[in-house]
């Protein structure tokens, strides 16, 4: 009988986490504000100094520095690149004259009071100083410490700390479109529209600038979470909708390829707006974290699992367009492999945590305290402000680079009509100290095919099929690492 042969083409159409997997617990390779990763105390359990954090919010990376907001010293450290070394000292200070500094001097150009973000255009630095009420605008990333703004938003000038409003005490004095509220906590700009977006958190509003302003007290352009800008009730005073807002100290506010992303942290849900609003009052298309609108139970009312929030506070999405949610009360954040469509859509995967069924908060290389405050992505790692352990942690790329080893593209495979196969394929993992446990190759409908495996080099690894015969189609390669789990499509094809 006439034999057919078949190989391994197209080799990988999907790369990302195994999305039926519960498990994702990558530990971090870097942690900053702390001597190591079991440590948590603020300011390591002593007094402030250039390696200590005390409830650190928003980072940021531009121009080849590294930049984080550390809250409750009451500054912005500067490292004149990306942070190789545990505990590493930082080089420059906005907000203090000194990097052994803390203290709260009177209000100016040149202080700093609890700040809680930080954003660029890619020229101009913004810092959200929380505590003065305001955002201080800087032509370019201070190379000196203790420099001065260059102006300032949400103020006349450099020298008034006043707020409008409060919906914690019902106060709604002084509210307006030039005035935040007394705990803004959030910060975003999109290069594509030009817009400055401020989460104006204790009025339960996002705050719209539709240019980035260049004079001392611009007024916002619209207002969401609210119908004007002289209101600022949770939910506008009645049930969640989507209009409303119950804000608190999140600081999720990102934009991506168009759509606005918010973290509606008190009512333990994310809004995804499928374009920047353009009118007051605007109305989210996408919520998850609860299954419609009218909802705002943590957990969805009960345990806790893949599709219910507690508490999320900050948002990010990563090169490969997967969506980020870092939430306070579960300690974890809660990966989705794709910007979310429907409404209640599910996480596919959990960092922090052992299973999307438990939440504790701990202190570890590869766990969170219950008060996470900010995800990004900086020269392919995930930073994590891990804000109750009072440090940042650094993981490598949540994703391992894999490609067929230049020796060996995908050795043909024989299959017979009663088929006996015993060839092989090479796997190289491009990255060093990587705790392989296994591989599987499952077709798609879920039946495992043998595959014995074997290391023939350094991250080099040997597959061979083992007595059995393959169909042309689609194939998934599973990779198991001691803390995580991969899935790459493979394509099998007839030979013509």
């Amino acid at each position: 009988m006439k034999k057919q042969i078949y190989f391994l083409i197209a080799i990988i159409t999907q790369f990302g986490i195994l999305a039926n997997a519960q498990t994702f617990n990558k530990r971090a390779s870097m942690v900053l504000g702390q001597k190591s990763f079991s440590e948590g105390k603020l300011n390591q359990g002593a007094s402030t100094g250039p390696g200590t954090l005390k409830n650190p919010n928003q980072i940021l990376w531009s121009k080849g520095k590294f930049l984080i907001c550390d809250g409750e010293n009451n500054r912005v450290l500067i490292y004149n690149s990306f942070p190789t070394q545990i505990g590493q000292n930082a080089d420059l200070v906005i907000g203090q004259k000194d990097l052994f500094s803390s203290g709260i001097p009177p209000v100016g150009p040149d202080m700093l009071d609890r700040p809680s973000g930080l954003d660029t255009d890619g020229k101009r630095l913004f810092i959200l100083d929380r505590d003065n009420h305001r955002i201080l605008i800087y032509h370019d990333i201070p190379k000196i410490n203790g420099d001065s703004a260059d102006f300032v938003i949400g103020q006349n000038d450099f020298y008034d700390r006043s707020w409008g409003g409060e919906q914690e005490f019902d106060d709604t004095l002084n509210m307006s479109e030039y005035k935040f509220s007394s705990g803004p906590t959030g910060i975003c700009y999109d290069s594509a529209s030009g817009k400055l977006i401020v989460f104006d958190s204790d009025n339960n509003r996002l705050m719209i600038f539709n240019d980035v302003p260049d004079s001392n007290g611009t007024p916002a352009s619209i207002v969401v979470g609210q119908n004007r800008f002289t209101t600022n009730k949770a939910n506008q005073g009645g049930a969640p909708s989507a209009n409303s807002l119950y804000l608190s100290t999140a600081t999720g506010v990102l934009v991506y390829k168009g759509k606005l992303i918010v973290t509606d942290r008190l009512n333990h849900r994310v809004l995804i707006y499928n374009k920047i609003p353009e009118v007051n009052n605007q109305a989210a298309d996408v919520v998850i974290g609860q299954d419609n609108f009218s909802t705002n139970a943590k957990n969805k009312g009960g345990t806790i699992g893949s599709c219910g929030m507690d508490g999320p506070r900050a948002a990010a999405v990563d090169e490969d367009g997967k969506l980020y949610i870092a939430e306070a009360g579960n300690a974890r954040i809660l990966v989705f492999d794709s910007i979310p469509t429907v409404n209640g859509q599910c996480a596919n995967s959990v960092i922090g945590q052992e299973s999307f069924n438990t939440g504790a908060g701990s202190t570890t290389d590869s766990t969170f305290n219950t008060f996470i405050s900010f995800v990004a992505f900086v020269n392919n790692k995930m930073v994590v402000s891990d804000q109750g352990n009072h440090r940042i942690l650094i993981f490598d790329k949540v994703g391992i680079p894999i490609g067929v080893h230049e020796n060996s593209i995908f050795k043909k495979v024989s299959v017979y009509p009663n088929p006996i196969c015993e060839e092989y394929f090479d796997i190289k993992l491009n990255q060093y100290d990587i705790d392989i446990k296994q591989f599987k190759l499952i077709d798609m409908v879920g039946k495992e095919i043998p595959i014995s495996q074997e290391t023939i080099g350094l991250n080099i690894y040997r597959c061979k099929f083992v007595n059995t015969g393959l169909e042309a189609g689609i194939y998934n390669l599973v990779i198991y690492h001691s803390n995580f789990n991969f899935e790459y499509n493979i394509k099998i094809v007839k030979q013509k």
